[in-house]
């Protein structure tokens, strides 16, 4: 099984209020808590009660988050390579700032692309296995896409992404271009000394790297 994730970056120079916004959405969002679950695992073996808790827990897991400056990262696990573009057109219009996103389905196809609050979007699909998955290539408008990076992306860096001959080529100069990571999670965040955890209201667990 290959790589499999779909990751948010918001874009603007107020981080920490797209933050508070952001984090009070996905708060808002969120499955309600359902305790009679937990009631029924009371009765069943020990071990087997452990793993279902283990499974339920992740369930309840909200977003892990990275901040900069610049771009709030966001590595939900419910989000998949068919529902990111769903996601980022609608939470450019409710947060009024640029979405970028970036799929990756078990190696076989990369999709990124930018959504704008006005909902012009634009994406880029890339993969020997488009096909197969009943995908057609795609190019994005560079020009709408860069406008939604912000001065972070250079023309030349984004020709370099666009004329890369293979989606693993398109990936890693993604990975080296975006000033945060192209996919995360809170457990390797916590234990990484590179970051720490900051405080929020609920609907992120929020990261900020720890300068040198």
């Amino acid at each position: 099984m290959g790589s499999k994730y779909a990751s948010l970056f918001f874009i603007g120079e107020d981080t920490k209020t797209i933050a508070r916004k952001l984090s009070h959405h996905f708060l808002q969002s969120a499955p309600k808590k359902d305790d009679s679950f937990l009631k029924i695992l009371e009765g069943l073996d020990p071990q087997i009660s452990r793993g279902l808790r283990r499974i339920h827990a992740l369930s309840q897991q909200v977003p892990a988050s990275i901040i900069t400056d610049t771009v709030l990262a966001v590595y939900d696990e419910n989000l998949s390579f068919e529902t990111v573009e769903d996601k980022a057109k609608a939470v450019a219009i409710y947060m009024d700032v640029p979405v970028l996103y970036v799929s990756n389905f078990d190696d076989d196809v990369l999709i990124f692309g930018a959504c704008l609050p006005s909902a012009e979007f634009t994406k880029e699909i890339c993969g020997e296995a488009c096909e197969a998955y009943g995908m057609e290539i795609t190019h994005m408008d560079a020009d709408l896409f860069r406008s939604a990076a912000g001065e972070w992306l250079t023309e030349q860096a984004l020709q370099e992404i666009l004329n890369a001959p293979s989606m693993e080529e398109k990936e890693e100069l993604l990975k080296k271009i975006l000033p945060v990571p192209l996919r995360a999670d809170a457990d390797d965040l916590r234990s990484d000394p590179a970051y720490e955890q900051l405080p929020t209201s609920g609907g992120l667990t929020l990261f900020r790297k720890i300068a040198p």
